[in-house]
């Protein structure tokens, strides 16, 4: 695939320049780079050493993540938002094809077999 747009900070690249101009809004820093202190990764944005930090380096405990409103602790972001929708009755994955909505995306794409027949 032809990807003529390069970030100039991390060298990734792009097919369209649009995209280009997105990704690099991530860029807040203006280039620095963050090392992670137990390994030898380096990241552009400080959120993602964070991100490898927890999930790599950190104590079980600090890589769970906690529901405000039951206190339960998941391991994955994704999960913890398919539990708040639980809590907070929310169904955000809506059919296209008939009224009924769905709590996780993977139920709706479950759901969607029923109108391919």
């Amino acid at each position: 695939m032809n990807r003529p747009f390069k970030c100039l900070v991390c060298g990734k690249r792009f097919r369209r320049k649009d995209t280009l101009k997105q990704h690099e809004k991530l860029h807040k820093n203006n280039g620095e780079k963050f090392n992670c202190p137990h390994c030898n990764k380096v990241y552009t944005r400080q959120d993602n050493l964070r991100t490898h930090y927890l999930q790599v380096h950190g104590t079980p405990e600090e890589r769970l993540h906690t529901c405000i409103f039951c206190d339960e602790k998941l391991s994955r972001w994704k999960h913890l938002e398919q539990h708040i929708h639980g809590h907070t009755n929310e169904r955000p994955f809506a059919c296209q094809f008939c009224p009924k909505d769905f709590k996780a995306s993977k139920h709706l794409h479950q759901h969607l077999k029923v109108h391919q027949k």
